[in-house]
């Protein structure tokens, strides 16, 4: 059984279920954590992403709520397949206030027929906010989807461009 540390910031869109494990991020949703799902994310290969301090999460979405791009850096591992982390290492080039679309995101990976993957990919994203994929859309400027439903993800772009 994994170990995992659930905490909650109360954010502005709602509650945050955030999981810990071994003093890195392991997820973020903006529905309750399942036991089950953290243990089959921990069970996947993982990459470390940033190497931050973990008690900086909270100021960090302190200043990303208040409208401001706080350049999140608290440390995290990311459990997912070879494509999966390649989808989300791509999305976390996407700047603060600006959105690209599943196909852009096809492409930055060198697999541009692969944009219903990417979709798929960004589905299973496990730290939406830091890995930022509320800020990928259709290719017709439609908002996709978005696992946090997308009520969640227009307000999260609006509140990028200054729109709230």
């Amino acid at each position: 059984m994994l170990n995992a540390k659930i905490q909650h910031y109360d954010s502005p869109l709602g509650r945050l279920h955030i999981a810990i494990h071994e003093n890195r991020l392991l997820a973020i949703s903006f529905s309750p954590l399942k036991e089950a799902h953290l243990q089959h994310l921990s069970e996947r290969p993982g990459i470390d992403i940033f190497s931050g301090i973990l008690s900086h999460l909270s100021p960090q979405l302190n200043l990303y709520f208040s409208g401001k791009n706080p350049c999140f850096d608290v440390p995290l591992t990311v459990h997912g397949s070879s494509f999966e982390q390649d989808v989300w290492k791509a999305c976390l080039q996407i700047p603060y206030g600006e959105t690209r679309s599943y196909l852009n995101l096809a492409k930055a990976i060198g697999n541009p027929k692969a944009a219903r993957a990417v979709g798929g990919a960004l589905s299973r994203n496990p730290i939406p906010l830091i890995i930022p994929c509320h800020r990928v859309i259709s290719s017709n400027g439609g908002l996709g989807g978005f696992t946090g439903g997308l009520q969640i993800k227009k307000k999260l772009l609006d509140l990028e461009k200054g729109n709230t």
